[in-house]
């Protein structure tokens, strides 16, 4: 599994998207959207969310959102959605959530 922030270091001049479920309580239906944006810092510690590396994304969120998949532009899986810290996203990266719920994912050979 490559270390944390690799992958959003790679991706940081490409754009990702975030995949995700909006809930609309009101109407009562679940929609599953995709939004564009930018990493902004592809890895920085965030003790205040309990983060030792998280990604800083520009990309738009709505309540509901949270766990939702940040993917790069060969749909690989960078991170979870977390948080917000002011105009920006806070992403848990992938193989740290993974690592930390002990789950692993043999290479394909």
């Amino acid at each position: 599994m490559p270390a944390a922030g690799e992958l959003a270091r790679a991706a940081a001049d490409h754009g990702v998207r975030q995949r995700g479920m909006v809930v609309g309580v009101a109407v009562a239906h679940v929609a599953a959207v995709e939004q564009h944006g930018v990493i902004e810092h592809p890895f920085v510690v965030l003790p205040e969310f309990g983060l030792d590396g998280a990604i800083l994304v520009h990309i738009s969120s709505r309540k509901g959102d949270s766990g939702a998949a940040l993917v790069d532009q060969q749909n690989l899986v960078l991170g979870f959605l977390v948080g917000a810290s002011g105009s920006l996203r806070v992403f848990c990266p992938a193989g740290m959530m993974l690592s930390r719920l002990g789950c692993d994912i043999p290479n394909a050979t």
